[in-house]
């Protein structure tokens, strides 16, 4: 009887490790003897349900299940309230909101979860798919002894690195958002050196937002609340890796992470391949060429020669421009490239683009310039942003030739624009003013605004500050 005995034992431990041998890089985790195996049958795919949702929330009535692993953690602070998700296929990432905090107790990162659907709500903020509850039409976390009836836990599990994407930051891509993602050989722009990752005086809603960058000067925000168990630490000097759950606001990517180990910046800082700090003088100028910025300008705001239009997008809020404005190639001041503004009467007045200030900039200034050819039958009005978010006015209003701008105590767009196919250059005085925003580079500096019910047809080019 006990030889009996002995082979079941023997039996049953080789079934195990064989079972373990059979997975990938240990790519799954061994069941605990004492886990029981829930008796949930996905229905419905994470697709479907992405399919589904509109950016209003819809009841679930059915009785489907979907399943889906854990990537985030609430245990240092970030993701109150809400879990990340990531489809069985890899594909999307999503979020499930939940009344409820100190998550990773319950749920830890890799585990395979199945979530009931009757009776929650599904909506897509952002091309990010939400599960929630709802009040009159807004979504609200799952209350704590309801969303447990709705969510059983698997008893299996897979390792942290095959749930993570990486990602480049020449390339964001929408079908990141809401997942796990990994930048590699990136670190942190200079001028938030010596910061904190969440500093009271640089926020941005609840948040501070530090930008990163790569070796080409591609950037991306971090976002740091006050409740991250690192918000008082020194920004890290070096550069390295950096995880974390990737979001988008409007157009604006997002990275959060998930633990102050999230961050592995060990590695020597890097040279960042920067655009010349100003335009390039042509030997010999036409004399009836508008005056080029002078040899100290440095670019307003990042690629503000408009050369390297990705690079550009980067320093705009949102990191996006209106259908109305586009890139041109090769029609810009001197053959270069430029921005290229056409419209057909917007009903209200229109903010064209708003945009972070360049880093290193002068700490003190006499003016900003930029090149401008084209007719419009209302005029531009400017907004230079000061560092406590209020701002300055300058109103173009009636342009034919070189013009110089002082500032006003309201926008305003009476004016017309007629420069006779030629480059004009605009110049901004700023000898009276001291306070502009020229180093919180996640705070906006520069802001243009068209008027409505006129048609627009204008080239813009090299923004300059000196």
């Amino acid at each position: 009887m006990k030889k009996q005995y002995l082979k079941l034992i023997c039996l049953g431990l080789f079934i195990l490790l064989a079972s373990n041998e059979c997975t990938t890089d240990n790519e799954y985790s061994i069941p605990t003897l004492d886990c029981i195996e829930p008796n949930s049958v996905p229905t419905k795919t994470v697709r479907e349900l992405w399919d589904l949702a509109t950016a209003i929330p819809q009841l679930q009535t059915e009785d489907d299940i979907i399943e889906a692993y854990v990537v985030s953690s609430d245990k240092e602070g970030h993701f109150f309230k809400t879990l990340f998700l990531l489809s069985l296929d890899y594909e999307i990432g999503f979020c499930l909101l939940l009344d409820d905090i100190s998550l990773f107790t319950e749920y830890r990162i890799g585990q395979k979860i199945y979530i009931h659907l009757k009776g929650l709500y599904i909506e897509k903020q952002h091309d990010l798919l939400k599960i929630a509850s709802a009040v009159d039409g807004n979504s609200l976390p799952i209350s704590t002894p309801q969303y447990k009836k709705h969510i059983t836990k698997s008893c299996y599990s897979v390792i942290e690195s095959t749930i993570s994407t990486a990602m480049d930051l020449n390339t964001p891509d929408s079908t990141l958002i809401g997942k796990l993602v990994t930048l590699k050989k990136v670190q942190f722009i200079e001028s938030v050196l010596g910061q904190t990752y969440y500093n009271p005086e640089n926020t941005f809603g609840l948040d501070t937002r530090h930008p990163i960058t790569d070796s080409l000067g591609n950037r991306i925000i971090l976002k740091t609340s006050s409740f991250a168990s690192y918000a008082t630490t020194a920004v890290a000097f070096k550069s390295g890796s950096i995880r974390g759950i990737l979001t988008r606001y409007n157009n604006e990517y997002q990275l959060t992470p998930r633990y102050a180990s999230d961050l592995t910046l060990t590695e020597p800082r890097f040279t960042i391949a920067e655009t010349p700090e100003a335009p390039v003088v042509p030997t010999d100028p036409d004399p009836e060429t508008p005056e080029e910025p002078d040899s100290e300008g440095h670019y307003l705001f990042p690629y503000g020669n408009l050369e390297n239009f990705n690079g550009f997008l980067t320093a705009i809020i949102g990191s996006s421009l209106p259908e109305f404005l586009q890139h041109s190639i090769g029609t810009g001041f001197q053959d270069s490239n430029c921005l290229h503004l056409t419209t057909n009467a917007q009903s209200a007045t229109t903010t064209v683009f708003t945009a972070f200030p360049n880093i290193n900039l002068p700490s003190t200034y006499s003016k900003i310039k930029f090149y401008l050819k084209g007719s419009a039958a209302k005029s531009f009005s400017i907004n230079l942003y000061k560092t406590d978010g209020s701002y300055y006015k300058f109103n173009l209003r009636d342009i034919t030739t070189n013009t110089t701008l002082t500032n006003e105590n309201t926008n305003k767009y009476n004016g017309t624009i007629a420069t006779s196919g030629q480059w004009v250059l605009i110049t901004l005085d700023l000898q009276s003013l001291t306070d502009l925003n020229t180093t919180l580079l996640t705070n906006p500096l520069f802001s243009l605004k068209i008027g409505n019910n006129s048609n627009y047809d204008i080239y813009m080019d090299h923004f300059t500050i000196e």
